[in-house]
């Protein structure tokens, strides 16, 4: 059984942070391996730029380094977002409000600040400098093939108002002609070089209005870069202390293998989706995690129902989703997911394990989810939105990937304190072969045949 990791200590990234540094009032390191955001901003100033945006200032650094950033909000200023573009709009350069170059190893702020307020080093995008008709893409892009290293520390990244859709595209989930513009807050592209390790950042107010893309936004995305560290990252769904949740998913990892997430924490998600999701991985862990967020009942979304209110929120996020995902570990996990509006009474379920007969390819094996279906959730604690005797797991099953048949046969294990806990398994018409040592059947809690072998 693994041992429960209770917190790690400081990431030094490799072969980018000298020894002997010190640091400025701002709690910010000074050294051979970094560059304030102040030199950046003079160099631009000294090639002709008088007022340089962020992209701009960002866009002069030319050696490997991590950039500081003092106390203060840096706002993007430049229109930005993926094409097709609304009538009229200005075309612009890039479709992120800010692409980091790939020759910088990172960015360390003065802090992560909270909602509504503007301590610590806030990136914000410009209101209303999306230029898309539906979808802007991500505003905040790092990493990309042929980039290295990269710590992101101390930083508030702030989604803001982007403008309604302006064209329907009826053909895919999100595209309404009506609502918000989707756009995902910060996306790591991956296939680095060296490590990725987020810590101590907060990322709000991204909008999402949907499970599946290209609704399926995220405050904070990671995409094939493998051994990624997550520490303290939080995402928020509102924009304002007490208003409405705009974002759809929190935090999420796709085509990555063997990464920890650390006291991670993503609240006031309303897409009638997950705070949390694992996608095409192998080898995930999560420690002491949370989701959803029990003192207003997480608030409430910015659809789901017509004239959404705190009793009547519409959708509110659901637990943690795993879709493709094999060989998963969770400790400490607490899931918060409360009951949906009267109006709307759908519930969510705390889990979910989903997976077709897929495949990848890491370092030039081939992994294959039928052989690596093991999921261990550990120690976790959970609300009982269902009233439920016992208070099972809610867990579920479906197949999001078109007439490929089902090919999770083996559930996940749910262990506190060393004993096996109950489960309700969420799936009409589908059960796997193997189950966890109990199951839920007809409301009726019951013993399953269990080999525990099968849990390594």
């Amino acid at each position: 059984m693994p041992v429960h990791h209770r917190r790690s200590g400081a990431w030094v990234p490799a072969g980018t942070v000298g020894s002997g540094g010190t640091t400025n009032p701002d709690s910010l390191p000074i050294g051979t391996d970094y560059i304030s955001f102040a030199t950046l901003k003079a160099r631009a100033v000294a090639a002709g730029i008088a007022d340089p945006d962020l992209q701009q200032v960002f866009d002069t650094l030319t050696e490997p380094k991590i950039v500081t950033m003092p106390s203060g909000v840096y706002e993007t200023r430049r229109v930005w977002g993926k094409s097709p573009f609304y009538s009229g709009a200005q075309t612009p350069v890039r479709q992120a409000a800010l692409l980091i170059p790939k020759v910088c190893r990172g960015i360390w702020g003065a802090g992560p600040g909270a909602l509504g307020s503007t301590a610590g080093t806030v990136i914000r995008v410009t209101p209303m400098t999306c230029m898309s008709q539906s979808e802007g893409g991500s505003w905040f892009q790092t990493g990309g093939s042929g980039s290295g290293d990269f710590l992101l520390k101390n930083i508030h990244i702030e989604g803001t108002e982007q403008g309604n859709q302006t064209a329907a595209k009826a053909d895919a989930p999100g595209y309404d002609g009506v609502s918000r513009k989707l756009f995902t807050n910060y996306f790591e592209q991956g296939n680095r070089s060296g490590p990725y390790v987020a810590e101590d950042v907060f990322s709000n107010g991204s909008y999402g209005n949907n499970g599946a893309p290209p609704g399926e936004t995220f405050n904070f995305q990671i995409y094939n870069q493998s051994n990624h560290i997550l520490r303290r990252v939080v995402t928020d769904g509102r924009r304002t202390v007490g208003g409405p949740s705009f974002s759809s998913v929190g935090i999420t990892a796709g085509n990555s293998k063997n990464f920890q997430w650390y006291d991670c924490w993503s609240h006031h998600i309303n897409a009638k989706t997950y705070h949390m999701v694992f996608y095409q991985t192998m080898g995930g862990k999560t420690y002491n995690c949370r989701l959803g967020d029990s003192s207003d009942l997480d608030g409430y979304g910015d659809f789901g129902v017509t004239n959404p209110t705190t009793s009547n929120p519409g959708f509110t996020g659901g637990g943690f989703n795993q879709e493709r995902a094999g060989d998963s570990e969770h400790y400490n996990l607490n899931i918060y997911n409360n009951r949906k509006g009267p109006n709307n009474p759908d519930k969510g379920v705390h889990f979910n394990q989903s997976g077709d007969d897929w495949s990848i390819t890491f370092d030039g094996v081939v992994h294959r989810l039928v052989d690596h279906q093991y999921c261990l959730i550990q120690d976790a604690t959970w609300f009982n939105h269902w009233n439920k005797t016992g208070n099972p797991l809610y867990v579920s099953t479906w197949i999001p990937y078109g007439t490929n048949p089902n090919a999770i046969t083996v559930s996940p294990t749910v262990i506190n304190n060393g004993a096996a806990q109950y489960i309700a398994w969420s799936s009409p018409g589908y059960s796997p072969t193997v189950l966890s040592p109990y199951s839920m059947t007809a409301g009726t809690l019951n013993a399953a045949t269990f080999d525990a072998s099968t849990y390594g």
